[in-house]
């Protein structure tokens, strides 16, 4: 769609991303949360941002799955530490 439309790859997924942040809801806790690592997209460590609006990237990204039905995706954050972790979960809330 970027190409399509004359415009960067970045700007398209920024206002993507702005959209999408408006529809989506937080899913409902699951009955079972797997947390798991991963390398971060790109050889160079260019993965998901360490918090919203910092320009750093991670090497590492945490992802939280739905581990009773359906293996689902809840959420990722950069980094593979308990405090990455802890603050994933804070966000949520109880």
């Amino acid at each position: 769609m970027a190409a399509e439309l004359g415009i960067s790859w970045p700007v398209a997924h920024r206002h993507y991303a702005a959209h999408a942040d408006t529809v989506l809801t937080e899913p409902e806790p699951p009955a079972v949360l797997g947390v798991d690592e991963t390398a971060a997209a790109g050889r160079s460590g260019h993965g998901i941002r360490a918090r919203a609006g910092e320009e750093r990237t991670e090497r590492f990204e945490t992802n939280f799955t739905s581990l009773a039905g359906g293996g689902r995706l809840l959420g990722r954050v950069a980094g593979r530490t308990g405090k990455a972790v802890t603050g994933w979960l804070d966000d949520r809330g109880q």
